[in-house]
């Protein structure tokens, strides 16, 4: 509504005006708030999927470090134990190991006498849940007898 203010000679038309809301503060409004609301959380599920999805790549890595150091320690004292190596298992905090053993050929040369040596194919498969594994292999030269 409208209302004269001063003297009616001055004829100045003017909105009257509600004192409690001051001109240009203006609050946001419900529609505005809800609207920052669901963009904040759009933006917090992405971060924490991408957060997560780190923890679990951390976590993987850590298993195949930590398989992969077990195999070479497996696999070095096998090949470290005199004599003929020998198929053996274990397990290791929850990782499961295997050493295969296997002879190896060599070539022979003609109108030689054979080298009394052995050659052996060592190899090392460990193994953890969920159904992953890595394998190593090494050759082992054994004194014949």
């Amino acid at each position: 509504m409208l209302e004269w203010i001063g003297s009616r000679a001055a004829s100045q038309l003017s909105p009257r005006r509600n004192p409690s809301r001051r001109s240009g503060t203006r609050g946001f409004t419900l529609i505005e708030a809800l609207c920052a609301v669901a963009v904040l959380a759009i933006a917090l599920t992405a971060l924490l999927q991408t957060y997560s999805r780190g923890l679990r790549a951390v976590r993987v890595t850590d298993n195949y470090t930590t398989a992969r150091i077990l195999a070479e320690s497996v696999l070095d004292e096998t090949i470290a134990t005199p004599g003929q190596p020998a198929q053996r298992n274990g397990n290791f905090g929850g990782f499961n190991w295997k050493v295969s053993v296997a002879p190896a050929s060599i070539a022979k040369t003609e109108g030689k006498k054979p080298a009394p040596i052995a050659l052996f194919l060592v190899s090392v498969e460990v193994f953890w849940p969920p159904s992953r594994s890595i394998a190593l292999s090494s050759m082992k030269l054994v004194q014949g007898q």
